[in-house]
């Protein structure tokens, strides 16, 4: 391959991004159409994903993605690499009443170009952000299902701050089965936040077969999600599926206490977007490519009390990543 003695940009939606980074994002998103190609000519007899059995169930799954460099209001850019890896334990009885102890740990790299958010530095690097949670659902009724999710967390810069930055609440709700294709309900959640007062936000619990193919339903959120959100998914046959999701996430974390603020507090919050493609190699491995974007984007630092000292919007942020699952 040939050596590029000088960089070439190209804009995407107001996002300045070099050539490298602009390849690796077609190659990614070619291989999405590709293996929707093969799973449209693919045998649908193939692995099919059943509920689980009653008795215990455990499942590892590992993740990452990329922010690509988007443009700042006021100058500059910021990227984001993040990884994660989430493990669990769960028991389900007979009449599907299902518990589970889930351990989530995530780490959100940020660079920034030209510009920060105080004059002189950067505002914040590695964020190291660990959650325990215990999803729970109960079987009320034959046509009633109760859905409860506490959860604690903590979300620092620097782990030694860990045990003095924990937030918690959780997300409860309940869902009626209308018809045997549509399950629907209301659900609220609460989340403290360091130095602000708590999330309050509505949840929608769905679950609808469209048709024999189309399905709608209440999303997987990531630790610091403001709910769930929604899945619209296409089953292109027993062992593919394409996703379509949307949420809303909120990080609010504790800088370092030697940074540009000490111990402050950095947030970046965004609405998502996101295209799946996911494959089961089998009932119990699972890999999910996508690709999508963050809107409506925001990063803030507040000193130690809560006070915002700076806030800079961020324009449309594409993203790539992937997730690798297993159950056993």
């Amino acid at each position: 391959m040939s050596q590029y003695t000088a960089m070439i940009s190209l804009t995407l939606s107001d996002t300045t991004i070099k050539r490298p980074v602009f390849r690796a994002m077609s190659f990614v998103i070619l291989i999405l159409f590709q293996t929707l190609h093969m799973a449209w000519s693919q045998d649908s007899s193939q692995v099919a994903r059943p509920n689980p059995p009653a008795g215990y169930h455990y499942a590892v799954m590992a993740s990452s993605h990329y922010q690509m460099p988007t443009a700042l209001d006021g100058g500059g850019k910021v990227s984001l690499f993040q990884t994660g890896l989430n493990a669990s334990l769960g028991y389900q009885t007979p009449s599907s009443n299902r518990v589970a102890l889930s351990v989530s740990y995530q780490e959100r790299g940020y660079d920034f170009d030209g510009v920060s958010l105080l004059a002189g530095a950067s505002p914040w690097e590695g964020i190291h952000f660990l959650s325990i949670s215990l999803p729970t659902s109960l079987q009320l009724a034959p046509e009633w299902k109760a859905l409860m999710i506490p959860t604690l967390r903590t979300m620092v810069e620097d782990l030694g701050d860990t045990e003095q930055n924990l937030t918690g609440g959780g997300i409860a709700g309940v869902s009626y089965q209308i018809n045997p294709r549509l399950k629907l309900g209301p659900g609220l959640g609460v989340l403290s936040q360091l130095e602000d007062s708590s999330s309050i936000f509505p949840v929608i619990l769905v679950d609808w077969t469209i048709s024999d193919h189309w399905r709608l339903s209440t999303g997987r959120g990531t630790g610091a999600s403001q709910g769930p959100g929604l899945t619209l998914t296409y089953d292109l046959n027993r062992s593919w599926n394409l996703m379509l999701s949307g949420r809303y996430d909120r990080f609010r974390f504790r800088t370092h206490e030697t940074g540009l603020i000490a111990h402050g507090v950095g947030e970046d919050k965004s609405a998502s977007i996101y295209l799946t493609a996911s494959y089961a190699y089998s009932p119990k491995v699972q890999l999910d490519l996508f690709a999508g974007c963050h809107v409506a984007g925001s990063l803030s630092m507040a000193d130690s009390s809560g006070s915002t000292i700076s806030e800079r919007d961020y324009q449309v942020a594409p993203v790539l990543g992937f997730n690798f699952g297993m159950r056993f």
